[in-house]
């Protein structure tokens, strides 16, 4: 942040990669999980290893970071596939802002529309898999004007359904979910399933 970038240099208009098998790891970096994206960041290199074991050499990596559209500077930080020792400079380009609205939800749709609409791996050889980290559940809206500043989509009327039966026609997608602890919030974890 003390660089002082611009929100949309850290979203590219697209990303493409010639990877057999890409995949996308895009981690909620707002206050409410604490310290686990620093934790999750510092190890993610690693995953190369383990990820190729069960992949192929092929594996490449996006890293996303996801914030909340409300109130956050960097609601969405997108970085290229990248393999091997530019993964940590990727994950290093990353702000941890540790932002969000308070209100047990954040912009993973952002990040969503973004992938759905904007990422091309034309050389997979399967399905490519998509995790978010998170804990928090997701907006009941997704409004075009977000869309278009956020995630370069311009399509007008975009629904949470739509927006995520589409990333699942794109990829496998999962989700590793902390438990819900916000500043006293008294929500339970069910009640903040995407």
């Amino acid at each position: 942040m003390s660089k002082k970038l611009d929100a949309s240099d850290l979203v590219p208009e697209s990303i493409t990669t010639d990877s057999d098998s890409p995949v996308v790891i895009a981690c909620d970096v707002t206050d409410s999980m604490d310290a686990w994206p620093g934790v999750i960041f510092s190890k993610l290199p690693y995953l190369e290893y383990e990820g190729q074991e069960y992949l192929g050499d092929g594996m490449a990596i996006s890293f996303a970071a996801v914030g909340d559209v409300t109130c956050d500077k960097y609601p969405l930080q997108v970085r290229e596939f990248v393999k091997g020792t530019k993964m940590k400079d990727e994950l290093e380009k990353l702000v941890h802002e540790r932002g969000g609205g308070g209100t047990s939800e954040e912009s993973y749709d952002m990040a969503a529309v973004y992938y759905s609409h904007n990422c091309d791996m034309p050389e997979a050889i399967r399905k490519p898999i998509f995790i978010f980290i998170g804990d928090e559940g997701i907006y009941s809206t997704v409004f075009a004007e977000h869309a278009a500043t956020w995630a370069h989509c311009s399509e007008k009327k975009l629904t949470i359904e739509g927006v995520f039966e589409k990333l699942k026609q794109k990829f496998n997608v999962y989700i590793i979910r902390k438990p819900y602890r916000c500043h006293g919030n008294t929500l339970s974890d069910a009640e903040v399933r995407i």
